[in-house]
């Protein structure tokens, strides 16, 4: 999931450490919209609550296509 998020520049790429909580956030921020440019600076509390609503459903989804083979 990280590569799909990455943009294609170096800046918008996520360099985190993925044992650390900044990158989750990272990836967490992109799946709830925040775009990653250094203007906007870190993802907030409302976009990461976005991103993580938006990951249960990911998660719900991948949970039911793995039970029921396909959909």
């Amino acid at each position: 999931m990280n590569k799909k998020l990455q943009g294609k520049t170096i800046k918008l790429q996520n360099h985190n450490n993925p044992k650390t909580t900044k990158w989750a956030a990272w990836i967490i921020g992109r799946i709830g919209g925040w775009k990653g440019y250094d203007s906007q600076g870190p993802p907030g509390v409302i976009i990461l609550k976005k991103g993580l609503d938006r990951l249960s459903y990911i998660i719900e989804g991948a949970k039911l296509v793995k039970d029921e083979g396909t959909l």
